[in-house]
């Protein structure tokens, strides 16, 4: 058999296209064992409920992944998600950070707060009125970088504000200054069970009509086209508390 004038004339294109299909096959390959580093931001929060396990979710599907993550501001990183020099970020919901057209949002736990408290006088009891609340010496934790949070915000729609006595830059740090001195920390309350709470300090309810909040996965709407934001996010949707 002899090939046609015709199938002579598109040899050339057909190997131009087999070319390109090779070089796809490789590049594709590579991508495969490529270290890819995502960026995240988010509160301490995260670091503890959610970053073990989904540490461990990309060890066992073998994903060449490193995960960086540094610690949220007073404002979501707007500018580093739209620019890709953040890949996703982990904030507070719902209405407790700016939103943004160009930006997803996806709650993915809701959680309530604890008052853990080292005070003689709170020891009878199990929950504390605002008065009991707002006179106690505060532990203000600071699992993300801000002058103030949503406790701070709910007093002042009531004219009302806490003594804070001093901050600390963890929760456990916070628990550990209860030993020393009688205050009181705001801590929520899916955090407890990772914290050695000492049985010297009591767990109570804050007062009546306390906020609750959610924890939120925020991205750039752009991410979505690319197919590792999809499965990033599929082992984040597996690990949610």
């Amino acid at each position: 058999m002899q090939p046609t004038a015709r199938v002579l004339a598109i040899k050339p294109y057909l190997q131009n296209i087999l070319q390109c299909i090779n070089q796809c096959a490789k590049e594709g390959a590579g991508q495969g064992t490529a270290l890819r580093q995502w960026n995240i931001t988010g509160p301490e929060y995260f670091e503890i409920l959610m970053l073990p396990a989904l540490l461990q979710q990309v060890r066992s599907t073998g994903r060449n992944w490193s995960l960086s993550v540094s610690r949220l501001g007073k404002d979501l990183p707007i500018n580093e998600l739209l620019a890709s020099d953040t890949d996703v970020c982990f904030g507070f919901g719902p209405g407790y950070h700016q939103r943004h057209p160009l930006l997803g949002y996806r709650s993915l736990t809701e959680d309530s707060f604890v008052c853990l408290s080292s005070v003689a006088k709170h020891r009878p009891k199990s929950f504390l009125d605002i008065d009991e609340f707002c006179d106690a010496p505060h532990i203000f934790p600071t699992p993300w970088l801000s002058e103030k949070n949503m406790v701070d915000g709910w007093l002042e729609k009531q004219s009302r504000s806490r003594n804070i006595f001093t901050r600390a830059n963890s929760y456990h740090a916070g628990v550990n200054i209860l030993l020393a001195v009688p205050a009181l920390i705001v801590i929520p309350e899916k955090i407890v069970a990772t914290l050695n709470v000492p049985p010297t300090v009591k767990i109570l309810q804050p007062p009546p009509g306390f906020p609750t909040f959610t924890l939120d996965l925020i991205w750039s709407r752009e991410r979505t086209v690319h197919s590792d934001f999809h499965e990033l996010e599929a082992l984040i949707e597996k690990i949610k508390t």
